[in-house]
Parts: structure tokens; sequence; C-alpha cells
């Protein structure tokens, strides 16, 4: 795989949807933006739904190649939708 491609794609404006190619150029790009390495100098959470280029197992692989933790979010249900205010009112009670 080229993930250079991706980061080059991504820099284009050129994207064509979220391959996991271009997720992991980008996600490559970031991480050598924000911490001038490959690396990041301690394990980082990274969170993202669950869309398939993101749950790809060579996308959670490379992930963890650059420092990342990959989780994933909880897909939205009617049950859970909203629960966060009932919360925080139930707080300010």
């Amino acid at each position: 795989m080229n993930y250079k491609r991706g980061y080059r794609l991504m820099r284009e404006h050129e994207l064509l949807g979220h391959s996991g190619d271009v997720v992991r150029g980008v996600t490559l790009a970031a991480v050598e933006q924000r911490f001038g390495s490959t690396q990041t100098p301690q394990v980082i959470e990274w969170l993202s739904d669950k869309g398939s280029a993101y749950i790809d197992h060579r996308t959670r692989s490379f992930a963890r190649e650059l420092g990342l933790e990959p989780l994933t979010t909880p897909v939205p249900s009617p049950q859970s939708n909203g629960t966060g205010g009932a919360v925080r009112k139930n707080d300010e009670a």
C-alpha cells in the first residue's frame, strides 16, 4: 500500500471517498504534522465511527504502528439518543 499516495490525494483535494488507503494516508499526514515524526511519543486514543475504512484491519494495524489506539463510537440508537441531556438535567436538580 502506498500511504504517501493517500497524503498526496488529500493535499490536492482529490479525495475519492473514504477508502482505507486515503484514511491511512491522512492519518499518517496528521501524525507527522502534529508530532514531526511517524510515531507518537505515547499511545493516543484515536476515536472514529464504524465506517468500513476505519474498521478495516489494515487501518487499525497501521494506526497501532503509528502509536494510536483505534477506538470506535457506538452506533446511535433511538434508545440512547438524547440521554446525555436527561442526565445533565438530573445533575442540575
